[in-house]
């Protein structure tokens, strides 16, 4: 048998169904249909394609029968105007949600089960912004009482039906692979649809009863949609591209559900006080090292966020201020970005010292003490190399506010690999004090 896993970022999933006349347009696709995920790992394939072409065939062949699903609980995400064919997932007791796909009768030979695993690395999602995910091929399913199985209708069972689309029967070899990656979600008339079978009891859970899953510790990348005439900002404008990022969160958490940002987003308190304990959002707006333009920003989730959080920030279509930015620059939510290992980290972008350095207290000590507030032991860092900044004289720290605090440009050496990101100093919520691996 073979068992793929399906994580669910913030437990949401979103895919509108495909335009068919019978179809009602309110439809939730839950399951997914098996030819979007085989359409999915087609797409990753032919973008960089590698291994035995034989294999290949063989392997989708294999993945082309309809397969069994263990489900997780779900609930609507929406009512009325609100209704936007997305579902809510219950994680229980996990912190991201898994849904499994079975292939009972598959049995892979090794190249096979290898040239899998890397096509499952390759997808993020399976089809718009809410629909990001993780796909693992594994062994078995783990013991959960409350995922629910769904099988064919031919197999047996009953309960209510619902038609998902799968490959043709005599669709096979290089033919099945074409099909898959030129059609995509296309309605043709020689795609086929098979019933599966719900559960009686499965479907709308109480919403009391959901536990939604929270996305644990990561990094979510967006990317600017440049227009010709446009150029991304320099990056020297890196905290005002932070701000713009973290006043469209606001805005777009505000919109979806009707109050007031977190702390997590805004940095703030409900009393309006700065949030301590540095546990809100970062903004690191990355430069191209050819052109010193912004092209992306991660926002880096240290310690994860509610669905809620998450909602809003995948939400970010646009971003702009009334000053740098003031033209307005579209977004495009890449998926998570995960950060290289490595033993030594160059600045990116200038780190502004909390203080002038002194003799007992000099800026050495100060990014050391920095690296341990953030969870490096003070043992795991082999040396600092520190070295005056001046170009940060020129950038743009806030709206009609100078920078009085030094600016430093260092090199971390740990004793062992260490995953990133890196981000010290003042305003490292904003971009500055940003580290990259050098090796």
């Amino acid at each position: 048998m073979l068992v793929l896993r399906l994580d669910f970022y913030a437990g949401r999933f979103h895919a509108p169904p495909w335009k068919d006349p019978a179809s009602n347009s309110a439809e939730i696709e839950w399951p997914p249909h098996p030819w979007r995920i085989l359409h999915m790992l087609v797409k990753r394939y032919a973008e960089m394609p590698f291994g035995s072409p034989e294999a290949v065939v063989s392997l989708f062949e294999k993945l082309a029968e309809p397969p069994r699903y263990a489900l997780p609980r779900y609930q609507s995400d929406g009512e009325g105007a609100d209704f936007d064919s997305s579902i809510r997932l219950d994680s229980g007791a996990n912190r991201v949600v898994a849904a499994y796909i079975l292939f009972d009768h598959a049995v892979l030979t090794e190249e096979e089960s290898r040239i899998l695993a890397i096509l499952c690395d390759r997808v993020d999602r399976l089809a718009k912004n809410g629909s990001w995910c993780r796909l693992e091929l594994i062994s078995n399913i783990p013991a959960n009482p409350t995922l629910s199985f769904v099988d064919l209708a031919s197999r047996g069972g009953q309960g209510p039906l619902v038609s998902r689309r799968v490959v043709p029967i005599g669709l096979r070899g290089l033919g099945l692979l074409l099909k898959l990656e030129r059609d995509g979600t296309s309605t043709r008339s020689d795609k086929t649809d098979v019933d599966y079978v719900f559960p009686p009891q499965y479907g709308w859970s109480d919403p009391h009863d959901l536990a939604l899953g929270g996305v644990p510790a990561s990094v979510l990348r967006f990317a600017f949609e440049q227009a010709d005439r446009l150029q991304t900002p320099h990056v020297s404008d890196t905290v005002a591209v932070a701000e713009a990022m973290r006043g469209a969160a606001m805005r777009c958490f505000s919109a979806l559900h009707g109050r007031a940002a977190p702390p997590l987003l805004s940095g703030k308190s409900p009393s309006g006080e700065k949030a301590g304990q540095h546990q809100h959002v970062y903004f690191l707006a990355k430069a191209s090292s050819a052109t010193s333009n912004v092209d992306t920003v991660d926002v880096w989730l240290r310690n994860g966020c509610d669905h809620d959080e998450y909602r809003a920030l995948t939400a970010i279509t646009k971003i702009y201020d009334n000053d740098r930015l003031r033209l307005g620059y579209v977004m495009r939510f890449m998926g998570v970005q995960t950060y290289p290992l490595s033993r030594v980290w160059r600045s990116e972008t200038p780190m502004i010292l909390d203080r002038f350095p002194k003799r007992n207290d000099g800026a050495e000590d100060q990014v050391k003490r920095a690296l341990q507030y953030i969870g490096f032991p003070e043992a795991s860092i082999a040396s600092v190399v520190v070295q005056e900044n001046n170009e940060a004289r020129g950038w743009r720290f806030r709206r009609a506010r100078r920078n009085y605090h030094p600016a430093i440009r260092a090199s971390i050496c740990f004793d062992e690999p260490v995953q990133g990101p890196i981000v010290l100093g003042r305003l490292a919520h904003f971009g500055l004090g940003q580290f990259q691996p050098c090796e």
